[in-house]
């Protein structure tokens, strides 16, 4: 379960930036996750959970946008909404295609209290 160690890695970043800011406490964190990622939401939320006791994220919850599959053809380069089973191109009959989005994992925004 690799999500322990992004939801440890997300609480430091989280920490992190609520220190710069002079926070004293986090409500939320909104994370985007995308569709391609290895990292399972409802897993990482529970781990999150686990570890944000007795820092300024104590009670901050995790808000989770989902990012689907975008690919990009390289021969006609017509972006579409991707299946893993298909990538290939509708229009051209290219084999395979670029990902433009769906791998992302990213902390997006964090709500904070001063």
């Amino acid at each position: 379960m690799h999500e322990l160690t992004v939801a440890y890695e997300l609480l430091a970043l989280i920490a992190r930036v609520a220190r710069e800011q002079g926070a004293a406490r986090v409500n939320s964190a909104t994370v985007a996750i995308g569709e391609l990622s290895t990292v399972a939401p409802a897993a990482l939320e529970f781990a999150f959970e686990a570890l944000r006791a007795g820092t300024v994220a104590a009670d901050c919850r995790i808000v989770v946008q989902s990012v689907p599959l975008v690919l990009c053809c390289p021969r006609c380069e017509l972006e579409r909404p991707g299946r893993r089973e298909r990538p290939g191109c509708p229009r051209c009959g290219a084999e395979s295609a670029a990902v433009v989005a769906g791998r992302e994992l990213r902390l997006l925004a964090i709500d904070v209290e001063d």
